[in-house]
């Protein structure tokens, strides 16, 4: 999934969220890449979503679609 939708900092991000999400750190995200990030860690487990705080949404067309 990872290399259909970026490079390595998104698959950072992913891999942040996910840890954060593990020792129940709450993430905000902020922006479009973070978003993308935050969006695939939240694929492979849907309880990172409860970790997940959304700063702004941005204008880029991608954000508005994914947020």
């Amino acid at each position: 999934m990872l290399a259909k939708v970026g490079g390595y900092e998104i698959a950072g991000i992913a891999g942040l969220v996910l840890g954060a999400a593990l020792y129940r750190i709450p993430v905000v995200v902020d922006g479009f890449i973070s978003t993308a990030g935050a969006l695939i860690a939240r694929n492979w487990n849907p309880l990172v979503k409860g970790y997940l705080i959304a700063a702004h949404q941005s204008v880029e067309i991608g954000h508005r679609k994914i947020a």
